[in-house]
């Protein structure tokens, strides 16, 4: 972890995998809450997935993620396209200038009801990173109320997906809901680590 916060440069969610730009954000984020210097091929790498009136994109070229999975380019117009996960992991980096036009972006995706994540089974794992007062009720309502969908719960145990389930909706009560649902949720948590 050292060399990475020595010299960071883009990275992805592992050491194996191309960079992308949600593992480089997680990146940038640490190097911010260390007090650590960034470097302009980071910066460079996450500017050029950033489309301001659309979002950010996961994988800005389709190049070494084609090349990594063995796919035509082509064939990855999805991973290349702008992600509301990876938004949202923006949007609650408050240090980083695109965090506001992020926040911006995401509001008005969960306004419309439009807002889905890409990588994530459940929209609450990314939402409850933004700071509390960033989502209006309507948004925090819905995340609390989704379900799994039926083919990530066709790929694991049910007493992991519904732990899963209670999980996510615990950190959204615990970041964005009201008193009795903070209380509520802390008791779900201490449950599910028992």
């Amino acid at each position: 972890m050292r060399a990475i916060l020595g010299a960071p440069a883009p990275v992805g969610y592992s050491q194996a995998t191309p960079a992308d730009s949600d593992s480089s954000l997680w990146l940038k984020r640490c190097l911010v809450a260390l007090g650590l210097p960034s470097s302009s091929s980071l910066d460079a790498y996450l500017e050029e997935a950033w489309r301001p009136q659309v979002g950010i994109r996961t994988y800005a070229t389709p190049l070494a993620v084609a090349a990594f999975i063995q796919r035509p380019a082509s064939a990855l117009n999805g991973w290349c396209s702008p992600h509301d996960c990876v938004l949202a992991n923006l949007a609650a980096s408050h240090e980083l200038p695109e965090a506001t036009q992020a926040l911006t972006l995401l509001r008005g995706r969960l306004e419309l009801n439009q807002f889905r994540s890409y990588w994530w089974p459940l929209d609450g794992l990314m939402l409850s990173l933004l700071p509390r007062g960033a989502l209006p009720r309507f948004a925090v309502e819905r995340v609390i109320a989704q379900q799994l969908s039926p083919a990530v719960r066709a790929q694991m145990p049910p007493d992991r997906a519904e732990g899963l389930l209670i999980f996510s909706r615990s950190l959204m009560q615990l970041v964005h809901g009201t008193s009795e649902e903070q209380q509520t949720a802390l008791a779900k948590m201490d449950h599910l680590l028992i």
